[in-house]
């Protein structure tokens, strides 16, 4: 509302935390909407506002977006006899919100309070945004191998260029190991320490072969006979103690004969 003194690049204004004698009794603090400007999709990540006013003696002023606080600034003793034109800023104030404008309602109505510490009469205030599209993470975890036999491991990483990292099991490096069969969860965050995203990798872990020597005959036999035997089949490699490098092997004195299978996972054992 116009109260008198003049008006501000000559549109009339509203006045607020005036004294009596001047625009009568005003509330310390104002607030007016406005429709969201940020396009759909986007988040904001600083706000600057533009104060145009007439104060007659300075004041400091204080905006709040839905509540969130831009800081206080001291408004410029612009005087009250304003001329039409130009029309100057009396007063700036900003703040960066990495991770978004707090309490921000996108696609619709949000409110601008503003207070002030003495008499000020605001033609206009000025918002300017700045925003981006928020971060998408997913991370990529990558096994050294997506299984491995008993007793050995596979290491997992998340990859680089995350600022922070949480395993399922506990861990928070960009990479463990994993000894036991199971579904491994990472979550990450982004560099920002915005947003988060996660992944998993299922590992398994292949049962040892278990082969059984089987001999064809009497394990005690006389001087210049011999004895086969047999690891049995179904293994992709075979090596006895004697050199044989087959599923048998004969054998013409006493003695401890070892086996080593591999089967086809890799995996392998020694038996007696």
């Amino acid at each position: 509302m116009a109260c008198g003194g003049c008006l501000v690049c000559g549109q009339d204004y509203w006045c607020i935390n005036t004294n009596p004698s001047y625009c009568g009794a005003t509330p310390s603090c104002e607030s007016r909407t406005f429709a969201d400007p940020i396009p759909s999709g986007y988040v904001a990540t600083s706000v600057t506002v533009n104060f145009y006013s007439a104060g007659c003696v300075g004041s400091p002023m204080s905006a709040t977006i839905n509540g969130q606080s831009v800081p206080t600034v001291n408004d410029a003793n612009t005087g009250c006899l304003c001329d039409d034109a130009p029309c100057a800023v009396a007063a700036t104030s900003s703040n960066n919100y990495p991770c978004g404008l707090p309490g921000y309602i996108y696609g619709g109505a949000n409110t601008l309070q503003l207070c002030t510490g003495t008499s000020v009469c605001v033609n206009r205030v000025e918002l300017t945004f700045t925003y981006v599209l928020p971060d998408v993470i997913t991370p990529n975890v990558t096994p050294s191998s997506s299984s491995f036999c008993s007793g050995g491991s596979v290491g997992l990483d998340a990859g680089t260029g995350y600022s922070a990292y949480n395993w399922s099991t506990g861990a928070t490096t960009q990479t463990i190991t994993a000894t036991t069969a199971g579904v491994y969860t990472v979550s990450v965050t982004s560099t920002t320490g915005c947003t988060t995203g996660s992944s998993s990798a299922v590992v398994n872990v292949y049962s040892p072969p278990n082969p059984i020597i089987t001999p064809y005959g009497p394990t005690t036999f006389c001087i210049g006979t011999n004895l086969t035997l047999d690891a049995g089949s179904g293994y992709s490699a075979y090596s006895w103690s004697t050199g044989s490098t087959t599923e048998t092997t004969t054998v013409n004195s006493a003695g401890t004969y070892i086996i080593t299978v591999t089967d086809v996972n890799g995996c392998t054992v020694q038996i007696l």
